[in-house]
């Protein structure tokens, strides 16, 4: 082969690869849709309540973002900036990547920005706000486990031994934890949760990337099916809430705690002359403490007539005490 055939298959050589990446270019060309990448970024953010959502955008110069295209009727938007360098104040002359206030932003250069999203709801509606610089404090949870069963009556309680890490490049404040356990109540046929114990241990300061050793014990007294919060949180760090499904035994047992089924259901009234009361014994059973049977009456019973007024007074594990003032001097 000449010289001149070499130098034609060359050429055609590279025409066709020049085709064919001019072809293929728009498969690997980064998403410039920069709107749609914020709201796509919302979305997710909305998703994972109190958690950090980051991308990187590759703007043009002159692309502009408004908040309020970004606002529904469950979501208000802000913008922020969290490296000085980066930006300017919107009103002003600005020799930054970009301009900013709250509602808008306005990039001055085309250049690579990483931004972060991240929501928390208040009163049913999700604060969203758009970070771009630096990424913001994050409080996260790292090795969080408890125990599936909790043995009261061998001094076990609802513990655990985790790190509480701040994975933004802020610094992180008052940072703190709140530990929520809730007990399954049967009411019907329908299941709710009703709040047993609680327990909060203050953490401080958590510097960019470093973490805290968190170790918490909240005592338990019934037993039951339960469900655990435990959540890690702090000022402009978001917060992580992790759930858990646990059981307790060898505990006390409220649900069997009711009004005596047989008679005896109460005993005579009795007129206590210094106070002008009558006092009757009301009997339960099924009841560990004074304030099970208390309650056990309580809620059970109808309103009182005839009477001038009463109330309920506790006794013991095995009776309460229903007290009223007669409409005459006698029970």
């Amino acid at each position: 082969m000449n010289a001149f055939k070499l130098l034609v298959t060359a050429l055609l050589a590279g025409l066709f690869v020049y085709l064919l990446i001019t072809a293929l270019a728009g498969f690997f060309t980064p998403d410039q849709d920069l709107p749609g990448q914020v709201k796509k970024m919302l979305n997710s953010a909305e998703t994972r309540e109190g958690q950090s959502v980051h991308q990187t955008f590759n703007p043009q110069t002159g692309d502009s973002l408004s908040a309020r295209n970004y606002d529904t009727v469950a979501r208000s938007t802000a913008f922020a900036c969290t490296e000085p360098g980066l930006c300017c104040p919107f009103n002003q002359p600005c020799t930054q990547a970009l301009r900013l206030s709250p509602e808008r932003v306005v990039f001055e250069q085309s250049r690579q920005t990483q931004a972060t999203a991240r929501c928390i709801e208040e009163h049913a509606l999700y604060v969203c706000k758009v970070y771009f610089g630096l990424r913001p404090a994050q409080v996260q949870w790292q090795d969080l486990e408890i125990k599936k069963t909790i043995d009261i009556e061998a001094g076990e309680t609802l513990s655990f031994n985790a790190f509480a890490k701040n994975t933004g490049q802020m610094q992180a404040e008052n940072v703190k934890v709140n530990v929520h356990a809730f007990i399954e109540r049967n009411t019907g046929n329908q299941k709710t949760f009703e709040e047993s114990a609680q327990g909060f241990q203050e953490i401080g300061i958590l510097e960019a990337g470093a973490q805290k050793n968190v170790s918490m014990s909240v005592p338990l007294s019934e037993n039951g099916s339960y469900k655990a919060l435990i959540q890690a949180e702090g000022s402009n760090a978001g917060f992580d809430e992790q759930e858990f499904l646990f059981t307790a035994f060898n505990g006390i047992t409220l649900s069997s705690c009711i009004p005596r089924k047989n008679p005896p259901f109460s005993d005579p009234a009795v007129f206590e002359q210094s106070t002008g009361t009558c006092r009757i014994k009301k009997y339960c059973e099924g009841c560990q403490l004074q304030f099970q049977c208390l309650e056990a009456i309580e809620d059970t019973a109808g309103p009182l007539t005839g009477v001038l007024d009463y109330h309920y007074e506790p006794g013991t594990s095995e009776y309460a005490y229903l007290v009223y003032t007669p409409a005459s001097e006698t029970c």
